[in-house]
Parts: structure tokens; C-alpha cells; sequence
């Protein structure tokens, strides 16, 4: 399987990244798209980041080393155990508020301020 990334690998990067599946039209059980959050085991991290900075590219390109269905990928196949809901050294961020009411009225103090500038 073949994974695309557009996640930057920095100093502080911590092994995860978000990818997505590349889709062949050409092969049925690929004929869809896939996102998802995967991990590299820590082991691996320092090569990985090593090697990120000799590249050109801006994109992670990623191939599994052994032939898998994605499914296999997306649920961890048989060592899921060991994988699957475990926690992760990095936390993930929301882009927006949390506090759905101040945001509601953020949205109608700018309409006010509209209609007053141009009402």
C-alpha cells in the first residue's frame, strides 16, 4: 500500500502523522480513499528524521513493506492489541473553539457590526 502525507517532520516531530491513501482505479479494493492518524514506532524516528531533511519534497511518501489489505492498515491487522487505542506521546488539536456559545456570538456581534457599518 502506498500512503501520502503532507505532514512536516520537524525537531520535535514525535512519529505521528496523518496520511492518506493513494487510489488506483486499476485495482478494486483500492478504488476509494482512506485517511487516517498512524504512528512510527520511536525506534525508527530519529532515521526517519534524518532522512526528511535530505528530501526535497514537502510530501511523505510511504509503501508498507509487506503486502496488506486496508483494513489490515486502518485496524492494525493482528497486532492490533498492541497498537490500536493506545496513547500517544502528542496530543491532538482542534482548529476551532470549544465553547460553541461564544462562537455563535462572535457570528452575531460581526453581523451587527455589518448592518451598523452598512445598514
Amino acid at each position: 500500500l502506498n500512503l501520502v502525507s503532507p505532514c512536516s517532520i520537524g525537531p520535535d516531530w514525535d512519529g505521528s502523522f496523518f496520511a492518506e491513501l493513494e487510489a488506483s482505479f486499476s485495482n478494486p479494493s483500492l478504488r476509494y480513499h482512506a485517511i487516517g492518524k498512524y504512528m512510527f514506532n520511536g525506534t525508527f524516528c530519529e532515521q526517519i528524521k534524518e532522512a526528511a531533511k535530505q528530501s526535497n519534497s514537502n510530501v511523505i511518501r510511504i509503501q508498507t513493506v509487506k503486502e496488506m489489505k486496508v483494513f489490515d492498515l486502518m485496524a492494525g491487522g493482528d497486532d492490533s492489541g498492541k497498537y490500536i487505542n493506545q496513547m500517544n506521546c502528542s496530543g491532538d488539536q482542534i482548529d476551532y473553539p470549544m465553547n460553541n456559545k461564544q462562537r455563535k456570538q462572535e457570528k452575531i456581534d460581526a453581523v451587527k457590526a455589518k448592518l451598523e457599518e452598512y445598514g
